[in-house]
């Protein structure tokens, strides 16, 4: 193999790698917003089990993301590379998608609060509490 083979190679390894990167800062956000959501609201009851169940999920999902890029790297016209690219942003789609499910932006199905209204509320509660004021009215 040439030493523009083995460069071509670490190119479209970094740009796998870059999306690997990106599922695991969305889905370690979107994991924080949902423990955060189940803990803070009465919607939602938190559980050690469902916990797991997501981590077990996330952790899953990037060992066959990484363990299929030597493959994909040996297809032949990038067919490999540009079949994980499209996979890997929709997995990233789907976690942002999560996300915004967490921040009430969308209805992703599930019976999420808007967890930013909720923080800034229990924080606010608890500023206002402290300084002895009332938000009654």
């Amino acid at each position: 193999m040439s030493f523009t083979g083995l460069r071509e190679i670490r190119r479209k390894n970094r740009e796998l790698g870059i999306l690997v990167v990106v599922y695991i800062i969305a889905g370690t956000i979107d994991f924080i917003a949902g423990t955060l959501n189940a803990i803070l609201t009465s919607d939602v009851a938190f559980s050690s089990r469902m916990s797991q169940l997501g981590i077990m999920r996330r952790l899953l999902t990037l060992a066959c993301m990484i363990l299929v890029i030597p493959f994909a790297l040996m297809l032949p016209f990038d067919v490999g590379v540009y079949t994980l690219s499209i996979l890997y942003t929709g997995i990233c789609a789907s976690e942002v998608y999560s996300i915004l499910g967490h921040a009430g932006i969308v209805k992703d199905g599930n019976k999420h609060k808007n967890i930013i209204a909720v923080l800034f509320d229990n924080l606010l509660g608890k500023v206002l509490k402290e300084k002895g004021v009332s938000d009654d009215k």
